[in-house]
Formats: structure tokens, C-alpha cells, sequence
């Protein structure tokens, strides 16, 4: 197989891994850069409250599991030098050809100190939520979008009395009326409370306070508005907080040779896992085909499935939205998809390999 040009990725999320055993099987020579060299199955973090998974089924060792082809170095980037061609990190001086940015995101806090407040930004303040909820009575979860929801449910199962607040008058306020009546309908089956036009200003041990003066009191708050690209991105890159501005071809826009994806870019519609995953597709064909014009990316995920504790889920397609009993299991099923594919991903680099 034959070395080319060195791709250096940044983060070792769902774009980052995937981005890397794609460019690794079309010939490419792969760095992968991450703090702990840990890849989370992020989307499976919720379920870290109720412990129906636990660390060791969301987490892989990236030293255990990636080919050794690619390399590895656990180190925290602190610059990108574009003009150099050249990424600082904490260790020393990393050079690259092509660039691909997966840095991810952190909660959106919109300028308010959420410091008091609890999140299930993977598994480690999943697993410290998890230990608040056991002496929680009441929990107020601020954010209606799909990670509140979800979050809400497992609270509810644990006979937590749990409440919603949004800033928006409906719940998942992106999708269609007819999506938000139906996750009403489920909210109220499963007596979690909905308070809609709630803009929070304060976050305090112990309570929420919103714009209008109104309060409302829980002894577990759980922050779920959101996510923003994060300080390390916004400092190397000069954004915003929606993060580094990209093409169609997810082709950092002012950069030469730096690709971006994921929660650490501005782009249209919800930041999933699973369109970081096809970002990272993306991302590799084009440096592979290195020719324009760049494959595009698909804007919108053309399904979402959203577990609200055991005896509900919802699959929104095409802006319809769907409920059944059997979509909490079925969204199990996708964790173990998701690994299978990963390793399938493996195999075909392996392959190359064998006598």
C-alpha cells in the first residue's frame, strides 16, 4: 500500500475516528491527536444515570483497538500554525499536510455561569449526575431539545419528579408543530412537566431564575441548552461560538488544506453523533480524491431517535414523527451497529495485510 501525504486529525470523536480508518484504508499516512486517546460512544452517555451501560461498554482504548498504522499521540493542542502547516501541541511541534479538525464542543451556556448545574457530556458527568440523582427529589433540566428529553426520562425512571424548561414555547422547537404536540403528549404520559417561553438568567445550587423574575426550585439542576464550539477552537480559529466556518465540502473557509466537522463548525441543523460519523466519511473522500468540486455534505439527518426512559421512544423522519415501545430497544441496537462498523472499518485495513 502506498504512504502518501501526512493527515494530521485533531480529536478522536466520531468525525476524528472515522475520518482516520477511512484515510488510513485509502493509503494515507494518519496521525490522530487527542487528550486521552478514549473514543466515547457519546449518545449512550444517558444511560449512564440509570446504569444500563456501563464505562467499558461506551468506551474504546484507541492504543487497543486502532490499527498500528496509525499514529498516535496523546497530547492537548494548543495552536494551529496554518501558514507552517503545523499543529503546537503541549509535547512539541506536529507538521501535517492536510488538517482535519474534530475538536468538538462544550454545553452552550449563552454568557451565564452554569457551574452549579449538572450535564451528561459524556461519561464522567453522566456518571456524576448519575450519583446526584440518587438523594434527588425534584429536577429541573434546562434545554427541551432531544438530550434534555432524553435525560428527563431517565430521571422520571428513577422516580425523580423532573421538569423541562425552554426558552422556546415547544419542546424540540426545530421540528414540524405536529412532531412538538406528539412529545407533549408523551411528556404528560410520562409526568414530566413542560414550561415553554422560559429564559433562564441565573443558575444557583438549588434553583434556576429566568427573565421574567420567575424561579423554579429542584434540588438536582441539569443543564441540556445546547452546544457551542469550544474555547480551544474559538481561540486557534478566531470564531464564534457556532464555531469555524466550513463549505458544503466541510473545507475550513479561509484556511488552505483544513478540513472541520462535527460540534466545532457552523453548519445548518442539529449537531448529532451520527452526522459527525458521515462528516468524517465526507471529510476523507475528499482528501483522498483531492479534486474539486468536494463531495457534499447533507445539511439535515434524515432520522433521530429519542429514548424517554423504557417504555417510550420516537423516530422523527422527514419531519413525521413516529412513537413505539420497541424504538428504545431498536436505539440500543444502534450502539452495537455503531462498534460493528467501526471494526468491520478495521478489518478492511487489516485485510490489506494478510499473505
Amino acid at each position: 500500500m502506498t504512504v502518501s501525504e501526512k493527515i494530521v486529525v485533531l480529536g478522536a470523536g466520531f468525525l476524528g475516528v472515522n475520518a482516520a480508518l477511512d484515510l488510513v484504508n485509502a493509503g494515507k499516512q494518519v496521525t490522530i491527536i487527542d487528550e486521552t486517546l478514549k473514543h466515547q460512544y457519546i449518545p449512550g452517555t444517558v444511560d449512564i444515570i440509570r446504569n444500563r451501560f456501563q464505562r467499558e461498554e461506551l468506551e474504546i482504548n484507541l492504543e487497543e483497538f486502532l490499527p498500528e498504522q496509525i499514529e498516535l499521540k496523546e497530547a492537548t493542542v494548543k495552536d494551529v500554525r496554518p501558514d507552517e502547516k503545523t499543529v503546537e501541541t503541549r509535547n512539541g511541534l506536529i507538521g501535517y499536510d492536510k488538517l482535519v479538525t474534530g475538536l468538538g464542543g462544550a454545553p452552550e451556556n449563552f454568557g451565564i455561569d452554569i457551574s452549579p448545574a449538572e450535564h451528561a457530556w459524556g461519561i464522567k458527568p453522566a456518571q456524576k449526575l448519575s450519583k446526584k440523582a440518587e438523594n434527588a427529589e425534584k429536577a429541573v433540566i434546562v434545554g427541551a431539545g432531544y438530550v434534555g428529553i432524553e435525560v428527563a426520562g431517565e430521571l422520571t425512571e428513577k422516580e425523580v419528579e423532573t421538569t423541562l424548561v425552554e426558552a422556546n414555547t415547544r419542546p424540540m422547537s426545530y421540528l414540524d408543530q405536529k412532531s412538538s404536540e406528539k412529545m407533549l403528549e408523551i411528556l404528560h404520559n410520562k409526568d414530566i412537566k413542560f414550561k415553554g417561553g422560559k429564559q433562564v438568567s441565573e443558575v444557583a445550587e438549588g434553583s434556576v431564575t429566568f427573565t421574567d423574575g420567575g424561579e423554579e426550585a429542584a434540588d438536582l439542576i441539569v443543564w441540556a441548552a445546547g452546544v457551542k464550539a469550544s474555547e480551544t477552537v474559538k481561540q486557534i480559529f478566531s470564531t464564534g461560538r457556532k464555531g469555524i466556518e466550513v463549505n458544503q465540502g466541510l473545507s475550513a473557509i479561509g484556511y488552505n488544506d483544513i478540513f472541520a466537522g462535527g460540534d466545532c463548525v457552523d453548519v445548518s441543523g442539529q449537531k448529532t453523533a451520527h452526522k459527525a460519523m458521515k462528516q468524517g466519511e465526507v471529510i476523507a473522500e475528499n482528501i483522498v480524491s483531492n479534486s474539486e468540486p468536494l463531495n457534499q455534505v447533507e445539511s439535515e439527518q434524515n432520522f433521530l431517535i429519542v429514548s424517554i426512559g423504557d417504555k417510550a421512544g420516537l423516530i422523527f423522519q422527514n419531519k413525521l414523527v413516529f412513537s413505539a415501545n420497541f424504538l428504545r430497544h431498536f436505539k440500543d441496537l444502534v450502539k452495537t451497529y455503531y462498534f460493528t462498523r467501526l471494526k468491520i472499518k478495521k478489518k478492511l485495513f487489516n485485510a490489506d495485510f494478510l499473505p
